[in-house]
C-alpha cells in the first residue's frame, strides 16, 4: 500500500513537472506548428549566435540532399527563439515559408534562456548527431545537383 502511494505521488509530481516544462504549448500540440512566411520572422539584435557562410552552405547542401525536417522555434509574435542557421539556409535557397513551432506566453527572460539553451544543445549535441545520422545512399548524388 505504501509503495502504491509513493508511485501515485511520483506520477502527480511528474505530471506537474511536465505541465511546467510544456507550459508554452497548447493542449493539442499540433496547434503550435504552423507554416510561417520567412520575411515575417523577427531576428532580435541580441540573438546569441551568428553563422558564417561556410556553415550556411553546409546546411543548404544538407537540406538539398536529405530534405528539411526540423522547424524553427518562434514566439507568437514571430520573434526567433531557435533556428537562425536553418532560417538563413532557407533564405539562401530562396524559400518563402518555414515550418515553425510557435510558443505561447514566453517572457523576455524565457526567450533569452531558451535561446542560450538551444545554442548550448547544438554545440554539445554535435557528436550525438553524427552518431544518429545515417545518410541516404543517394545523398551524395543529390548534394551534387
Amino acid at each position: 500500500m505504501v509503495e502504491n502511494n509513493k508511485k501515485m505521488l511520483a506520477n502527480v509530481a511528474d505530471e506537474k513537472r511536465m505541465e511546467e516544462i510544456y507550459r508554452h504549448f497548447q493542449e493539442d500540440i499540433t496547434k503550435n506548428i504552423e507554416m510561417v512566411e520567412i520575411e515575417k520572422v523577427i531576428i532580435p539584435q541580441e540573438y546569441p549566435r551568428s553563422h558564417d557562410k561556410k556553415q550556411i552552405a553546409k546546411l543548404v547542401a544538407a537540406f538539398r540532399a536529405a530534405g528539411y525536417c526540423v522547424p524553427i522555434i518562434i514566439t507568437r509574435d514571430l520573434e526567433l527563439i531557435a533556428g537562425r542557421a536553418r532560417l538563413e539556409a532557407l533564405i539562401v535557397m530562396k524559400e518563402k515559408i518555414v515550418p515553425a513551432v510557435i510558443l505561447d506566453d514566453v517572457t523576455p527572460e524565457e526567450r533569452i534562456a531558451l535561446r542560450i539553451m538551444d545554442n548550448r544543445l547544438s554545440q554539445d549535441g554535435s557528436a550525438f548527431i553524427h552518431v544518429c545520422y545515417r545518410p541516404h545512399p543517394d545523398s551524395q548524388v543529390l548534394a551534387e545537383r
